[in-house]
């Protein structure tokens, strides 16, 4: 089973638990909390919660699945830095250990965004399903169609027209995760208990 709710100073405490525990996956919150030894969740007292994207490509040859991911993960982080402006020193990747990558960010304006509603837009916002919702064509003739969709939107009708990624095929995100503020994630460098390979 899990042992949660610990709190831990420096990485060497956590490597000196986990060879303890003979503990064959590690996790860490998505969240930062203020008390995180305590087991009441609302007594933990939140600070803010990391952006977590899951990405995984089932099905098929598993170089082709991650190369798929790879490619996928490569489009949301240009839809972070180039379309909501968050700075690419503040994203981290890792590959999961087995057909995916995980795509974390923890800028503060992200951070602060704890309501499930407004992060399950966001995963919707990131993903190609966006560039096909139906719109009223306009009343008039306009001479720039970027102009009736963001300017990134736009950019990523384009791309998908001529066979880029463009976001990431809904399938292929788990909005859960994105959604659960309490998520629990592979700590890099620990192994993937379904392949034996280690989360990097």
């Amino acid at each position: 089973g899990f042992v949660r709710h610990r709190r831990f100073s420096t990485e060497e405490d956590v490597r000196r638990e986990a060879a303890k525990l003979k503990a064959v996956a590690a996790f860490h919150s998505v969240a930062t909390y203020e008390y995180p030894d305590v087991e009441d969740m609302e007594g933990k007292r939140m600070l803010g919660v990391d952006l977590f994207f899951d990405l995984d490509v089932k099905g098929g040859n598993v170089r082709e699945s991650l190369g798929r991911a790879l490619e996928y993960g490569a489009a949301l982080v240009d839809i972070l830095v180039e379309e909501l402006g968050i700075s690419k020193s503040a994203i981290k990747a890792a590959y999961s250990g087995n057909r995916g990558v995980h795509i974390y960010t923890g800028d503060g304006r992200t951070r602060a965004l704890t309501d499930k509603d407004a992060r399950r837009l966001l995963a919707q916002y990131v993903t190609t399903s966006v560039l096909r919702a139906p719109r009223l064509p306009p009343t008039e003739p306009v001479s720039d169609p970027c102009s009736l969709a963001p300017y990134g939107i736009c950019r990523r009708i384009l791309m998908l027209e001529v066979g880029l990624p463009a976001g990431v095929p809904p399938e292929y995100l788990d909005v859960q995760v994105i959604v659960d503020v309490h998520r629990l994630i592979r700590i890099p460098g620990s192994p993937n208990p379904k392949t034996g390979y280690a989360c990097t």
